[in-house]
């Protein structure tokens, strides 16, 4: 941006306006236009007055774009081919440039979503081999070449997802241990070579998967301390050597899971404050000393979880603005700096949650184009300037979220931001 040609544009508009509020005086005082000014002198004058904010706004729509915290965002038309309630959307490959992913559902509905070179989207024929509802699809590795995937549901039901040398996908025989339905599965660890899985369930069924050396899974005996249905285990930090985690279930139950020197897990005891059930937890940021927390529950319920200097965990007041459940967030960008996060709920509720410079969180209004409940978000790409999110939902509604560049923001919205900077 070049700030000095910048100034000087808004010196010109400036003295512009200024000119015309002394016209404006004139009249009040007077009744009349000033001495040799027709009336079509004066609208010229005005005309004139607003091409050139326009030209302003134009030339430097990024830059005021990014000052003023404007962001719109648009659905695009529906994506056929799933049936079923979609429960996630999974990346096949972690690479920036994937343009394949999972989607899963209903009655083990397994399908991939495939972007050609034009940006389009479209479904598999469905992937045979899990008989039940599936609630979670989680890769082995973290690794660009990843090839299988652990995928959970009703009744516990625990199946490896494996794609051929050839792309074709196919499920594995079901893996006993787990007696109740699965909500969650976590990693133990963020590493490349990670072979340790917490998951969770109804009733606070808390197991840990194991991958042995040959390949083969299995579940530990049940860890206690967690009472009610386990919705969300969010590490406390993206450090590879983390060892506690943030559990969050029906009526607000939260609680701190911790690994010990010896590879035991506990609960810690209950941490007050959030009500409703937790449907998710999604850090502020990614940075590994990240200490906040967004938790958003039924009925909109979203507050802060933040730990202190002394490890201690505490809920901020609620958030208002988002009245229906909530079921995901998903940051707009993965930058660190990153103060916007998408939520999105029942009925297709989308909004845009902005953190100010002042630390202060505000939901935005309602962003339209989606018609059935949310159960999925996924960035079409894992780069920070991603602008394409696909959302899943209740009866295979699938659609592509974007977020406009700035070029292809209305100058009126700016214009109505900058008169609320005033």
């Amino acid at each position: 941006m070049n700030c000095s040609q910048f100034q000087a544009d808004l010196n010109a508009y400036q003295n512009n306006l200024s000119h015309i509020e002394s016209i404006l005086d004139t009249i009040n005082q007077t009744g009349y236009l000033p001495n040799n000014m027709s009336s079509k002198d004066f609208e010229q004058i005005f005309s004139n007055n607003d091409q050139q904010l326009d030209e302003i706004i134009t030339s430097y729509k990024p830059e005021l774009c990014e000052y003023l915290n404007i962001t719109e965002f648009e659905y695009g038309p529906e994506i056929p081919g799933f049936g079923n309630d979609i429960d996630l959307i999974q990346p096949v490959s972690i690479s920036p440039d994937n343009h394949q992913w999972i989607v899963v559902g209903n009655d083990g509905q397994t399908k991939i979503l495939t972007q050609d070179a034009n940006g389009n989207f479209t479904y598999s024929s469905d992937m045979p081999g899990f008989g039940d509802n599936i609630e979670l699809i989680q890769p082995v590795s973290i690794s660009p070449d990843n090839n299988q995937w652990i995928v959970v549901g009703n009744d516990g039901q625990t199946k490896i997802l494996t794609q051929d040398a050839n792309g074709n996908f196919t499920y594995s025989s079901d893996m006993p241990g787990f007696d109740k339905w699965i909500y969650l599965i976590q990693p133990v660890s963020i590493s490349p070579d990670n072979h340790q899985w917490i998951v969770g369930g109804e009733r606070g069924e808390t197991k840990i998967l194991t991958q042995d050396a040959n390949g083969n899974f299995s579940y530990s005996s049940e860890i206690p301390g967690f009472n009610d249905h386990i919705n969300l285990i969010q590490p406390v930090s993206t450090a590879s050597d983390n060892n506690q985690w943030i559990a969050g279930g029906w009526g607000g139950e939260t609680k701190i899971l911790t690994q010990d020197a010896n590879g035991n897990f506990t609960y810690s005891s209950k941490i007050s404050g959030f009500d409703e059930p937790i449907h998710f937890i999604q850090p502020i940021n990614t940075a590994s000393d990240n200490s906040q927390w967004i938790v958003g529950g039924s009925k909109g319920e979203t507050k802060i979880l933040a730990q202190d200097t002394s490890g201690n965990f505490i809920y901020s007041p609620e958030i208002p603005g988002f009245n229906d459940h909530i079921d995901s967030i998903q940051p707009v960008s993965t930058a660190s700096d990153n103060h916007q996060w998408i939520v999105v709920g029942s009925d297709g509720r989308t909004k845009i949650l902005t953190q100010d410079a002042n630390g202060n969180f505000n939901h935005s209004l309602e962003i339209p184009g989606f018609d059935k409940w949310i159960y999925s978000i996924q960035p079409v790409n894992t780069s920070p300037y991603n602008h394409q999110w696909i959302v899943g939902g209740s009866k295979g509604e699938t659609k592509i979220l974007t977020s406009l560049r700035p070029e292809n923001i209305d100058n009126n919205k700016i214009k109505q931001a900058l008169v609320g900077k005033k």
